[in-house]
Parts: C-alpha cells; sequence; structure tokens
C-alpha cells in the first residue's frame, strides 16, 4: 500500500508536521473479514477437490472436513486478535476514566505505518511525564492517535493508579 506524505502545520507552534493519508477506503476489519471469506471459499473449494480424489461417492460433510483442517485454524486466530484488540481498548478506557492526569514532553515521536478502523495512526512515543506527586520519569509505549504530535510538544496524559508507567495520551 503506497502513501502519500503531506507536510502542514498542525499545532499550536506552527511547526510543521507530517501527515500520512492512506489511499485505502477499506477499514482494516472490513479487509479482514473479506479475507477470511476468500480464504474460507478457497478452502470449501479445495475441500471439495481434495474429496473428490479419495473417491467418486464424497459427500458434502467429507468436503467440510478437509476445507476445515485449515479455515477452523484461521477463524481461531482471527478470534483471539480481535479479542486482544478489545482487551486494549478495554484497558486504554478504563485509564481515561480512573488514571491520575498529568502532563508530558514528547521527547520522540514515530510512525509506526499503521492505521485502524477509524483512520487514527498508530504511533510510538517517548515522553516525559511530570506529575507533582510521582516527580518527573520517562515512559515509552505506543498509541493509536487521530493526529499527528511533534517532538517537543507538551501534552495531556493519564496515568494508570496501579502502574505508573502505563500511560495514555489525552486527546
Amino acid at each position: 500500500m503506497k502513501n502519500n506524505l503531506l507536510l502542514i502545520n498542525t499545532n499550536k507552534f506552527m511547526r510543521p508536521a507530517l501527515i500520512v493519508k492512506s489511499n485505502s477506503s477499506f477499514s482494516v476489519v472490513r479487509k479482514s473479514i473479506g479475507f477470511l471469506a476468500a480464504i474460507a471459499s478457497l478452502h470449501v473449494i479445495m475441500g471439495f477437490t481434495f474429496s473428490n480424489m479419495h473417491s467418486s461417492n464424497s459427500t458434502f460433510l467429507e468436503m467440510l472436513f478437509y476445507a476445515s483442517i485449515v479455515w477452523v485454524p484461521m477463524l481461531i486466530i482471527y478470534v483471539l486478535v480481535f479479542i486482544s484488540i478489545r482487551k486494549r481498548k478495554k484497558e486504554r478506557k478504563r485509564i481515561l476514566n480512573e488514571g491520575i492526569p498529568a502532563t508530558a514532553k514528547i521527547l520522540n515521536c514515530w510512525e509506526t505505518g499503521t492505521t485502524d478502523t477509524y483512520k487514527n495512526i498508530k504511533m510510538g512515543f517517548k515522553l516525559e511525564v511530570k506529575h507533582p506527586e510521582l516527580g518527573k520519569y520517562q515512559v515509552e509505549f505506543k498509541q493509536y492517535v487521530p493526529e499527528i504530535y511533534c517532538t517537543d510538544d507538551i501534552i495531556n496524559v493519564k496515568i494508570d493508579k496501579a502502574d505508573k508507567n502505563k500511560v495514555t495520551i489525552v486527546y
């Protein structure tokens, strides 16, 4: 997938920031469902072919058995990925609701080249978090964000009460 790069001013300091616009009009979920459907139909056809190779009197159940040898593990992997994504979103929502507000300075940030369903960009961050009680410390993480951030920006974050290294950007 090719990306178009566009240089624009995005922040209050009027510093240029790099924005990546994706040419893809499909969401990640639609792409993965389409891919899974294509794989499933391919394996049904392959199952039918393999069942016909063994006997000319093969049944529909035999065809499904041969097709499911590959299709079922693919479905299990898809479900596990979906559960993982939901778990991360739930964790972020919990930190936003229950977390300790703080400010942070972006020491370094980079794009990972990934976007989510809502065209948010996944970026990596190295932050210097400042909180009156917890002090000043550095943390590194990746998060989907709706806009590009620049080095030296001061941003609002929320810190997990249980683990101060779990930080999420408030946007």
